[in-house]
């Protein structure tokens, strides 16, 4: 009998693969601060391989809501922008953790921030497109949905602002649209990369 066990991931590596961490791009440090940050109705918006969705489902999520289109990005993953094969190989990454816990939604950013109703998120994960337009969108489209006390965060805060998309540095654009939505003063950075804003009642329609 073949032996398929191959084909089950464990800590979010799939050894079929030449490379078995294919399509994760979040450090250690970064999984561990999503881990610690990870509880009640989690979202997070731009899943494509699920590396860091299998952080919020070690922690302490009562349920994930993966949204991504899972059309990937030629420039950040050159030949693997297969929505079949993101698919495939997000399934293949969640299939450790119980099937109640997550589901994941093939849709824009914008269009699943419309079919749900304000305040029901106690994490909301950004990590879609990077530019700085669609990153502002992001957090203008989920913002309402995140309760009093929640947590809206997201990833790749690791570059100057004052850097062009064309400099050395990966992504600005998120610094930018972070900075100037909430100001640098209520921006906490944790893990290696992560930004994180905690909703205050004072901050409800910031």
């Amino acid at each position: 009998m073949t032996e398929y066990s191959v084909f089950r991931p464990r800590q979010g590596d799939l050894p079929i693969f030449n490379t078995p961490n294919i399509g994760d791009a979040t450090s250690g440090q970064d999984k561990n601060a999503l881990k610690e940050l990870s509880t009640g109705f989690c979202i997070e918006i731009g899943t494509l391989f699920g590396g860091s969705a299998t952080a919020f489902l070690h922690g302490k999520a009562d349920f994930l809501l993966c949204v991504d289109t899972f059309r990937g990005n030629k420039d950040t993953w050159p030949g693997l922008t297969s929505p079949d094969l993101a698919l495939s190989v997000l399934n293949m990454r969640l299939e450790q953790f119980d099937r109640w816990r997550w589901a994941i939604w093939q849709i824009d950013s914008i269009g699943a921030a419309g079919l749900l109703r304000d305040d029901i998120a106690d994490v909301i994960f950004i990590d879609g497109d990077h530019s700085e337009a669609a990153v502002e969108a992001d957090i203008h489209a989920w913002w309402p949905k995140l309760k009093v006390g929640g947590v809206m965060c997201g990833h790749d805060y690791d570059c100057s602002p004052d850097a062009d998309d064309g400099g050395g540095q990966l992504h600005p654009g998120v610094v930018r649209a972070v900075d100037r939505r909430f100001g640098t003063e209520l921006v906490s950075r944790v893990g290696s990369c992560v930004w994180m804003v905690k909703k205050g009642a004072a901050s409800c329609g910031h």
